[in-house]
């Protein structure tokens, strides 16, 4: 089991009736609990590896305002992960990554965001 801690920063660019743009960057820290074992354990709590990393990520996000109050969302992002930063890892796996998302968003948005509304 692992998780994450971080933060995601964004600043609008653009907003209309139809197109909402925004900046998104993020920073987290991931610890990894693996099953890989250890050959010399110092005790107990030292029978497993546990790899961790810090994280940047850095995209764009774009709503388009259809059907009254709905939403189609595209995330285009790029992510490092400093993964070779670990000592305990013998090869290096690679941090960069790029991801492309589509969301349709069944509820409502905020009010403050009711004047960009579709109507």
């Amino acid at each position: 089991m692992s998780g994450s801690v971080g933060g995601w920063i964004t600043h609008s660019m653009f907003k209309n009736k139809h197109i909402f743009t925004e900046i998104t960057s993020g920073f987290s820290w991931e610890p990894l609990n693996t099953k890989a074992k250890n050959p010399n354990p110092k005790n107990e709590n030292d029978s497993l590896f546990s790899v961790s990393s810090w994280g940047f990520s850095l995209g764009i996000n774009t709503w388009l305002n259809t059907f009254d109050n709905h939403n189609i969302d595209l995330k285009i992002m790029y992510h490092f992960a400093a993964y070779d930063r670990d000592r305990i890892l013998k090869s290096e796996l690679g941090g960069h990554l790029y991801s492309v998302s589509l969301v349709y968003r069944f509820l409502r948005r905020k009010d403050i965001f009711r004047e960009y509304y579709i109507r």
